[in-house]
């Protein structure tokens, strides 16, 4: 998904959401051989994505508004995952 339309989509979200609920973001594992990581983000780039590792999709979700944003663990040959939660109420964390 290009990154503007990203972007709105998750603000989107983040306004569409009950308060407390979750969000994930499946996002590509940067964190191996260099050269598979420009790869498979040079592939994600040209096929008109947006190229996330972990800090990028925790920052494009506290941006939105998210809180008790964090990138769990997955499992060799799985996306990684980028999860947060609106804030329960009246934009307070708790």
């Amino acid at each position: 998904m290009p990154e503007t339309a990203l972007r709105a989509g998750v603000s989107r979200i983040a306004r569409a959401l009950i308060p407390g609920g979750w969000v994930l973001v499946a996002h590509g594992k940067f964190a191996g051989d260099p050269i598979d990581d420009a790869v498979t983000r040079f592939r994600t780039i040209a096929y008109g994505g947006t190229s996330l590792d972990d800090t990028q999709a925790e920052v494009l979700l506290e941006e939105a508004g998210f809180v008790d944003i964090m990138s769990a663990p997955t499992p060799p040959g799985a996306p990684a995952i980028t999860v947060g939660r609106r804030s329960p109420v009246n934009g307070v964390s708790g």
